[in-house]
């Protein structure tokens, strides 16, 4: 007798066995995602989205202050041409101007028109309007070297005016 309960199966103490197979037939038979793993992807595509977002932005904007940097290099470019058409104006010093300066009453008609046509055309192309966008062209003395400085506000619509605002561009060459 002794052996014949040796022998003999056990039942699980835990559970019963239609429960079991049932349980394990639920898990098998489960398609799709739960809500927890839905809302995992949607805020981890968000956070990839916004990533992207500001990267966009920061290109939209790099590109704008390339655009207006190639614009202010044109300007250094077309007053240097034009001071190098009239050697006799530059060697009187008719170039020397300020920012927003449009020559003397000394200067010659051409120095003066060439500085006019300038300062016009860097407040028509550049940010800043009249006040904030100018050029300003010094000589070295004793030399043949000329520095021209544009300067533009990068925020047109800012009305805190600091050195971080302004996009300056100096070229110093020798004519």
């Amino acid at each position: 007798m002794q052996h014949a309960l040796s022998t003999r199966r056990r039942r699980p103490v835990f559970a019963h066995p239609t429960a079991l197979s049932v349980a394990v037939m639920r898990r098998s038979s489960q398609k799709g995602m739960t809500l927890v793993e839905v809302l995992g992807a949607l805020v981890s595509a968000s956070v990839g989205l916004l990533g992207v977002a500001a990267i966009q932005l920061v290109s939209v904007r790099n590109n704008q202050e390339a655009y207006v940097r190639l614009h202010a290099s044109a300007l250094t470019d077309d007053i240097l041409e034009r001071i190098r058409m009239n050697p006799q104006g530059f060697g009187d010093g008719q170039y020397d101007v300020d920012f927003n300066g449009t020559g003397t009453k000394t200067s010659s008609s051409i120095a003066r028109t060439d500085l006019q046509t300038w300062q016009k055309k860097i407040d028509k192309q550049l940010p800043g309007g009249r006040f904030d966008a100018a050029g300003a062209i010094n000589r070295i003395a004793g030399t043949r070297t000329v520095v021209v400085t544009v300067r533009w506000s990068s925020s047109p619509k800012s009305d805190v005016r600091s050195a971080s605002t302004q996009g300056i561009l100096r070229t110093s060459t020798e004519i």
